[in-house]
């Protein structure tokens, strides 16, 4: 179990409001761990605190915003061709990161 490893270290998990993260089953669990661990939940709708929602805004901003693509599938090339020439320093700066903490 997750809380086995480690008996040293505080843990802090960061959950969005699913069901099963809300759910009163984990509330024996959330007692149990207290001492060690601290849940610490998403507002409802939080897409800046989500990293890869910064990126899908960029993209559709890039690629999809004014313009059609006929099917599906011109849609996905022109995504992975965007991102396949997006440079990893500017990857990381739209979601907020250092390229040296990954």
């Amino acid at each position: 179990m997750l809380t086995e490893w480690h008996s040293d270290v505080f843990w802090f998990a960061v959950m969005d409001n699913a069901s099963a993260h809300t759910t009163p089953k984990l509330d024996t669990f959330k007692e149990q761990n207290r001492d060690r661990m601290e849940l610490v939940y998403l507002p409802t709708y939080s897409p800046n605190l989500n990293l890869i929602e910064r990126l899908w805004r960029f993209m559709r901003g890039q690629v999809t915003r004014n313009q059609f693509y006929p099917t599906l599938k011109e849609l996905c090339e022109a995504a992975a061709d965007w991102l396949n020439r997006l440079p990893f320093s500017r990857f990381c700066s739209v979601i907020g990161t250092d390229k040296a903490d990954l």
